[in-house]
């Protein structure tokens, strides 16, 4: 009932908990004689990092995130409808599930556990039913679409071949299930379904599952520290010019490019615009009628709060609130289809004509499908997480695409003839530096040089672009202009003791 989900912080002082009951019963506490349908509640430690997330779900479905500092991980707790409800209610709670793993999945781990109410069949584990009934089938398909597994299911789960047992004892079932992903398997490190005690008053038995969260290494700075060099004005300009000669002044001289490189990313941080990647945001909802059929789903879903939440096809707002968000959910799927197809064509088309516009495309299919990129890697059957070895299988991988093989095929001479040819050119390169030494580099030059370049390319590890350089102060371009020098300067005097050692071994 809805007056009693404060009891469940009082459970113990050392958690906290989020819960929603189902309010079909509109009559007086005082007044009820039997229990409603149901309810549905998470407990959680006060030092974990939690946020509930209230707006997410219904009154059968409720979820939070945990934060491990390292990555997300989304824990969905589902109370399916029992038998002696509507199938529709039992389809439309799916479907409400399915949405919302749609939508945790983009941004972190996730975790789906509860009382589903369903028989699944031993084609999800050896534990389960033989045969799966209808609304068992309905779950499975959930499970096979999103490569999911049923933890407590597995053979190696301890405890139990059930986690339901009748008031009377001549019937069990297994109904309850935890779920993950079945590339995420070797990260669980006990699952077991605890027997009976004699302090349970429940019909069914606990699950306990010790599951080790990915831990990964944020090393990329994230989306949104990027510098929006389109939105640039001349006052951010300005702005620019004083903070550069603010820390230059700090740092009397400058002795490495590295010490630039620093300076002119704090300026340009506290003085440019960024970037701000907007998740919820996806081109697809400008196709056809998609937003339109929203905003009509969304004012149908308000009448029907508004009248109760009146369950069943035979309430009128209930089955148009229904009706909408198929026809929604549908038009979303084509416009995402669409939007995909015209993708592949974008980059096909692309691909020889326009190297710009071409990475431009991949970047953007990277932004909306962010999900594929993946801190894990499977190698040789291995699943690998950790981000050390994973640079290490992605270095040997493209190692391997430019070495030799062994095989029947390989043109042996043509690669003598081509090391030859590349000896030739390092031996012929050797200290010809085309006069570019011969005299110091002036102010006027770099000027003329970021004339020659093209904006909007990808910096190197420092971060920095042209667009630092072009907008930069006259006392930066100096200090840039300095350093070169100083570095022309100490390559002729390394030039003139290799040239005077030479002449010592010929005398």
């Amino acid at each position: 009932m809805p007056e009693q989900l404060d009891f469940l912080n009082t459970i113990d002082t050392s958690f906290k908990a989020v819960g929603r009951s189902d309010c079909r019963i509109a009559i007086e506490p005082e007044n009820r004689f039997r229990r409603g349908f149901g309810g549905v509640a998470m407990l959680w430690r006060k030092d974990l990092k939690v946020t509930p997330l209230i707006e997410d779900g219904n009154d059968r479905i409720i979820s939070i995130c945990i934060d491990t500092k390292s990555s997300y991980v989304y824990v969905i707790g589902v109370l399916m409808p029992s038998t002696n409800l509507a199938h529709q209610e039992f389809i439309d709670t799916v479907l409400c599930l399915n949405d919302l793993y749609d939508k945790y999945i983009e941004m972190g781990s996730v975790i789906v556990m509860g009382d589903f109410n369903a028989h699944l069949s031993k084609r999800c584990g050896i534990k389960n039913h033989n045969e799966a009934n209808e609304r068992g089938l309905v779950i499975e398909k959930f499970i096979q679409d999103h490569n999911l597994i049923s933890v407590n299911s597995q053979s190696w789960s301890r405890g139990p071949n059930y986690t339901y047992i009748s008031g009377d004892g001549s019937h069990t079932s297994m109904i309850d299930h935890i779920l993950i992903e079945n590339s995420k398997v070797d990260l669980i490190d006990f699952c077991c379904i605890n027997d009976d005690h004699s302090l349970n008053i429940s019909d069914h038995r606990p699950i306990q599952l010790n599951f080790r969260t990915i831990c990964h290494k944020r090393e990329t700075q994230p989306l949104s520290t990027a510098i929006n060099w389109k939105k640039v004005t001349s006052e951010h300009i300005s702005n620019y010019h004083k903070q550069l000669d603010m820390l230059l002044d700090q740092i009397n001289k400058p002795t490495d490019i590295s010490q630039l490189a620093d300076i002119m990313n704090i300026a340009a941080k506290s003085s440019f615009p960024v970037k701000r990647y907007r998740h919820y945001l996806k081109p697809y909802w400008k196709y056809n009628n998609v937003k339109s059929l929203h905003t009509n789903m969304r004012h149908l879903r308000s009448v029907w709060i508004d009248e109760g939440r009146p369950r069943g096809h035979a309430h009128k707002t209930y089955s148009e609130y229904k009706g909408t968000k198929k026809l929604f959910r549908n038009e979303l799927n084509l416009a995402r289809e669409q939007y995909e197809r015209e993708q592949f064509e974008k980059l096909e088309s692309l691909a020889e004509l326009d190297i710009g516009t071409f990475y431009k495309a991949i970047r953007t299919k990277r932004s909306i499908n962010k999900h594929s990129s993946s801190y894990e890697l499977l190698v040789d059957g291995q699943i690998i997480r950790d981000s050390d070895i994973l640079r290490e299988a992605w270095y040997e991988h493209f190692r391997g695409l430019s070495s030799p093989l062994n095989e029947t095929h390989f043109d042996n001479l043509f690669k003598k003839q081509i090391e030859s040819e590349v000896e030739d050119m390092y031996a012929n390169s050797f200290n010809n530096t085309d006069g570019i030494c011969d005299c110091p580099i002036t102010v006027l030059e770099v000027k003329h040089a970021m004339k020659c370049m093209n904006t909007g390319k990808a910096g190197g590890h420092d971060g920095i672009v042209l667009e630092h350089i072009k907008y930069a102060s006259n006392n930066m371009l100096d200090t840039i202009v300095s350093c070169f020098n100083g570095m022309i300067e100490n390559f002729n005097k390394v030039s003139e003791s290799n040239v005077e050692v030479s002449l010592q071994h010929l005398r």
